[in-house]
């Protein structure tokens, strides 16, 4: 541990007094700007991720976020907003930090925490009505009708399925786009879904979603780290403190906790 030396003054002689910092931390208060509590914002229609704030589960994510901030001692004020409100709170400074994939993150002004906190796999799920689920790209020029997906979404192979397909893949754009692609798998304006894997997973456990059959997968995977503005005057202490929590919460195993709790395997 570094050390620290204070001088007291005490009539006319002054006393050298060695103490650890952490001692000089609990005697000196610490500054309004750390002692804040850590602004985190997300939309809640990204469950089981970001669940909607105050409730019993407020999703994994932000489950793992106030885990990892707690190891220094700060506390979270975690609260819902649609994904473009998110970005503005971030960019204005009325937000300490924000997901992002790593692909997108590597940008000037931004500071990444040191590991990703989650992973997003995309799958294609087919109606339950569907004979022959497909195995590849290659088995959905026969689907009918196409395929949905939330607009945001991207992926390389998007392209080659589409074309598969010989149709364009119907875009959902919007918030709440999950929610509305189930309806038309429903109803039988879709034949699919691409999506999260942990994200439909979830939703059709929690019968928020209709019940699919998983085709396949695609082989990338695309990490989600958090970011960090370096114009937040203590944007670079909180993600310092946010990637040291973060690991010791994957190496004590409180990170598959969490995910447990949500009927999910841990992701990484």
């Amino acid at each position: 541990m570094s050390l620290a030396t204070l001088r007291l003054f005490k009539g006319k002689k002054l006393f050298p007094l060695v103490v650890s910092l952490g001692s000089l931390f609990a005697l000196v208060a610490p500054t309004q700007s750390w002692a804040k509590a850590v602004r985190f914002g997300a939309p809640d229609y990204w469950c089981p991720y970001t669940c909607k704030a105050g409730s019993k589960q407020e999703g994994f994510v932000t489950e793992v976020v106030k885990a990892a901030f707690k190891n220094s001692g700060l506390e979270v004020n975690y609260s819902n907003a649609v994904f473009q409100r998110a970005v503005k709170n971030f960019q204005t400074g009325k937000a300490d930090m924000m997901p992002m994939p790593q692909s997108a993150a590597n940008k000037p002004g931004l500071m990444q925490a040191s590991r990703p906190h989650a992973v997003i796999e995309l799958c294609t799920f087919v109606s339950e009505k569907t004979k022959k689920v497909p195995k590849s790209v290659t088995d959905f020029k026969n689907i009918k009708p196409a395929i949905a997906m939330s607009q945001g979404l991207q992926h390389a192979a998007l392209t080659e399925l589409s074309a598969a397909q010989k149709k364009p893949l119907k875009l959902v754009s919007g918030d709440g786009a999950v929610v509305r692609v189930g309806k038309m798998i429903k109803a039988s304006r879709a034949s699919g879904v691409i999506e999260d894997l942990s994200l439909l997973t979830y939703l059709m456990k929690k019968d928020a979603f209709p019940k699919t059959k998983r085709a396949f997968c695609f082989d990338k995977k695309d990490p989600y780290v958090m970011v960090f503005a370096e114009a937040n005057p203590r944007g670079k202490d909180l993600q310092k403190a946010f990637s040291e929590g973060l690991e010791k919460v994957v190496r004590s195993g409180q990170y598959k906790t969490i995910m447990a709790g949500y009927g999910l395997e841990p992701q990484f």
